[in-house]
């Protein structure tokens, strides 16, 4: 009975001893690897405007990815940076403005170490390469005399293939495409449309070749690799410029000097200059839908040659388009302006039914049914053009099926969250923000809590054991030699008449209990080791996979 008490007490400790082990190791990784919250700002420098993006997140604790989430700023400066050419001291206001909102927004102890991106897209790739270092020039002086983190080589105007590849990255990396418990990982491909150039990015079906329009990502453990490739002068501001020249070229379009356009409703009276203010022509709005999606093809997306097995735009590679997209920036702003939020799988052949009945309006109605809202006042005479425009790019230049073959969510967000490329921008500059794949050393360690209650199971198990064999022991009259099962025997190291006949050669009672006692434990011991090999394969082993990968 004595023996039974200690024994249990023994276990009782054990128990103990090793939970608060693992409680105070816990506790003590965590607190090594305290949680900081880090900041980065990135400048989306567009063709229309320059917008403020300032991301966080914090320092992982060892358990969990980082979660990047980004502030509400809603700060913009107009115009894009590429209208300064002639005068850049505007850039000091654009870009200044910018920063000096970010001061307010991020802690001051954290400014040294925020680092600041400045990417600029189409509008600047429109310019010659000098143009674009006179430019870069002066953001990289404005943006280094703040306390931020400034690396000029961070100042920058970014490739259409990498803006399609930051957006990619963005949409799965919101809808948790990247996660690592994720089993049959999908990802959706990206569109987006701005208004200098246009973006598509998606991984192809298998066994098709991307020539030399692939892109690699390497995130979570995964290599990707897709397609990514933009079209510079397809954004829907150029477009709309380029159609407009293709009317005045065009003697049928022309009454008076006076552009008649299809893709203006009916009644509308505009004037149309360039951008430097010179040869402004005005523009009398006829409003056919079907007619501007004539033209838009004509200008924009005439018959081309493809060397390829599928071909977009000018007979550029492309493979065919797989079954799910998400789709951002004009996408959801149209889409949102005819459906509302009631339908964000909108089929191009629903919005080519929305551009018409809208094109068949006639300018005062259209005023009269949407003119109390000031904010889309502005745009009210262009969504007839941008109807059509979306529909034919995607049909026309990309190939998707007007009925609805494959699926296009058009968003502004997801989970709650803004898409923009500039949160895949981030995420893609593994030098502030780890999000690759760790080193082996850091997910060991990241696994060590992990390791310790596996280690706390397993000993649980044992001790659980030895407790099971002894006292199974203990209840039978019979000696603790004597099992039903004829192979336990067998693989004891003794036997009945070896041990007393041991024990005999000492004439003291005390001494030969208490050398049948370590006899006892002996044999325990080499039960469980015997018992332990049997249910490697069964049990025990199975039990730590389980809670190793649970973990």
């Amino acid at each position: 009975m004595i023996n039974r008490t200690k024994i249990t007490l023994l276990i009782l400790f054990t128990l103990s001893i090793s939970c608060i082990l693992v409680t105070v190791f816990v506790k003590v990784h965590q607190k090594t690897i305290k949680e900081k919250t880090n900041y980065a700002i990135v400048i989306d420098a567009g063709s229309t405007g320059s917008r403020l993006h300032i991301f966080y997140w914090e320092t992982p604790n060892g358990f969990d990815t980082p979660y990047i989430e980004e502030m509400e700023t809603f700060n913009e400066t107009e115009p894009g940076i590429s209208d300064c050419l002639n005068n850049l001291t505007q850039i000091d206001f654009l870009i200044g403005n910018l920063l000096d909102a970010a001061i307010q927004f991020i802690p001051q102890e954290n400014h040294q170490e925020t680092p600041v991106f400045l990417k600029a897209t189409a509008g600047m790739r429109l310019l010659s390469k000098q143009n674009q270092d006179i430019i870069i020039q002066k953001c990289q002086d404005v943006v280094s005399k703040y306390p931020f983190l400034y690396n000029p080589q961070e100042i920058q105007v970014i490739s259409g293939e990498d803006e399609g590849l930051y957006g990619w990255i963005s949409i799965n990396y919101l809808a948790g495409n990247f996660l690592n418990y994720v089993e049959n990982k999908v990802t959706y491909g990206s569109l987006d449309l701005g208004g200098a150039s246009t973006q598509i990015a998606f991984i192809p079906k298998e066994n098709q070749l991307l020539y030399n329009y692939s892109k690699s990502v390497h995130i979570n453990s995964t290599d990707y690799i897709l397609y990514s490739t933009s079209f510079l002068g397809y954004g829907i501001t150029e477009s709309n410029i380029d159609v407009i020249d293709y009317l005045i070229s065009q003697n049928e379009y022309l009454v008076e000097d006076v552009i008649q356009s299809p893709c203006f409703p009916l009644g509308l009276n505009a004037n149309f200059c360039r951008t430097n203010g010179d040869d402004c022509r005005t523009i009398n709005g006829t409003g056919n839908f079907s007619q501007c999606s004539d033209i838009i093809k004509q200008a924009k997306f005439p018959n081309a040659s493809c060397q390829y097995p599928h071909c977009s735009i000018n007979g550029t590679f492309q493979p065919e388009v797989t079954d799910y997209y998400y789709a951002t920036s004009v996408y959801y702003y149209v889409n949102e302006f005819f459906f509302g939020n009631s339908n964000n799988t909108s089929s191009i052949q629903d919005i080519q039914q929305q551009g018409i009945a809208y094109c068949n309006l006639t300018f005062s109605e259209i005023i009269n049914k949407y003119g109390n809202d000031s904010d889309l006042l502005p745009f009210l005479e262009i969504y007839c053009f941008d109807s059509a425009y979306l529909t034919t790019l995607l049909h026309s230049g990309f190939g998707f099926q007007t009925s609805g073959q494959q699926t296009i969510n058009k968003v502004d967000s997801i989970n709650g969250i803004s898409v923009s490329w500039t949160l895949g921008a981030i995420i893609a500059e593994n030098q502030f923000f780890e999000y690759s794949t760790q080193s082996s050393s850091s997910r060991f360690v990241t696994k060590i809590p992990g390791i310790i209650l596996v280690s706390f199971f397993s000993l649980f198990i044992v001790v659980l054991l030895i407790l099971y064999c002894r006292l199974r022991s203990k209840s039978k009259k019979s000696s603790i030699y004597h099992f039903s099962d004829q192979d336990d025997v067998e693989d004891l190291h003794s036997s009945d008449d070896y041990k007393f006949s041991h024990i005999d050669k000492y004439k003291d009672e005390e001494i030969k209990e208490e050398n049948l006692r370590l006899y006892d434990s002996q044999e325990i011991f080499n039960l469980i080791q015997f018992k332990s090999k049997e249910l490697n394969n069964k049990i025990f082993f199975r039990f730590n996979f389980l809670i190793y990968n649970f973990l």
